[in-house]
């Protein structure tokens, strides 16, 4: 099989599209025939047809995505998009793209074939009408364990952005901080954007909060290994996110052995049900299940279990032979959706 990944131009380094979808590529390595790749979208790709699959990661409103989803070769891949409604308070800008990205996927063919990385997301896909829908999930790679700190610490990794939810996430841990002995650390990884007025509440909100000295922010890149040891030295993953396509962040923390809070979702709660659900339903039961697991290491230990469990089956090896296997299916329903239009046609109108 011959697989093109594409993968916006936006896509910086670091984009966490980009690196699953080579991710993704590298896992159907064995696959794969000569002539696979892994580029950025250019507008010569909408013109080349006849060479296999074109593996189209879709993220967000992109004017390429137009000509590639009118491609007879294209399966296009869901990570998912943000609700409008979650940026528009803070970024109208983000917001009409949230809403141009919803427009457009409503107008692309119904009967273009798509991977979702999650339940959650193919639902979203189906309720829009398109009518090829599989879901494969990301992969992630078994990570060795390590030695927990000394001092009880928490850890989130993200965008500093309104859907993240962080604001909420810096309250809630003070009020952890405040009834816990001995006092937690809160350790946040996650950029923010230079014009960004939900990243500036952010920082007014951190530097007010009685909790400040014991919290931990690292705003500009850091290393993949120190970017490890934070996950192996974690007791605590924990997310307030209020939309997520996957919840990536929450498996790579149990991989390397720290289990994870989170808030309903979506996508999260899509891959993992109910262990390490938070629901939401009264102010506080956030903030109360962190301080019952950072009070015991037996209900850690069996939250852990329950994950790594799930964790297990999103290895490489055990995503492989479905997403190779989704994707042989996708592309006999093309040929045969294809077939089907052809057959339809006046004989004089086939080619």
């Amino acid at each position: 099989m011959v697989v093109r990944t594409l993968i916006p131009a936006v896509c910086s380094k670091y984009n966490a599209i980009r690196l699953h979808a080579e991710v993704w590529h590298r896992t159907l390595d064995p696959c794969l025939q000569e002539g696979s790749s892994v580029s950025l979208a250019v507008w010569r790709d909408a013109r080349s047809h006849g060479r296999g699959v074109l593996l189209y990661h879709y993220g967000s409103f992109d004017w390429l995505a137009w000509p590639l989803c009118l491609s007879p070769d294209a399966v296009f891949v869901y990570h998912n998009v943000t609700p409008a409604r979650e940026v528009w308070r803070w970024s109208p800008l983000v917001a009409f793209r949230a809403l141009a990205a919803a427009f457009q996927l409503r107008l692309m063919p119904k009967h273009l074939p798509w991977l979702a990385v999650s339940e959650f997301n193919r639902e979203e896909l189906l309720k829009i009408g398109f009518k090829t829908v599989e879901t494969v999930p990301l992969v992630f790679e078994e990570q060795t364990k390590g030695q927990k700190s000394d001092v009880p610490t928490l850890l989130f990794v993200g965008r500093i952005s309104p859907n993240k939810n962080v604001i909420e996430l810096l309250r809630t841990f003070c009020s952890v901080w405040e009834s816990s002995s001995p006092k937690p650390r809160l350790v946040l990884v996650g950029a923010r954007k230079r014009w960004c007025r939900y990243a500036d509440a952010f920082e007014r909100e951190l530097h007010s909060c009685p909790a400040r000295e014991d919290i931990v922010w690292h705003a500009i890149s850091m290393r993949y290994s120190e970017l490890q040891e934070l996950f192996r030295s974690a007791w605590l993953y924990v997310s307030m996110s209020r939309h997520e396509g996957f919840g990536a962040p929450v498996c790579q923390a149990v991989s390397f052995g720290t289990p994870a809070l989170f808030l309903e979702c979506g996508g999260t709660e899509s891959v993992f049900g109910a262990a390490g659900l938070v629901r939401s339903e009264r102010q506080g039961d956030f903030a109360d299940r962190v301080v019952e697991l950072l009070a015991s290491q037996e209900a850690r230990l069996r939250l852990l279990r329950e994950q790594d469990a799930i964790v297990q089956s999103l290895y490489g090896p055990r995503v492989a032979p479905l997403l190779y296997s989704a994707l042989k299916r996708l592309i006999a329903a093309r040929e045969q959706g294809a077939q089907q239009e052809l057959s339809a046609r006046p004989d004089g109108l086939r080619s």
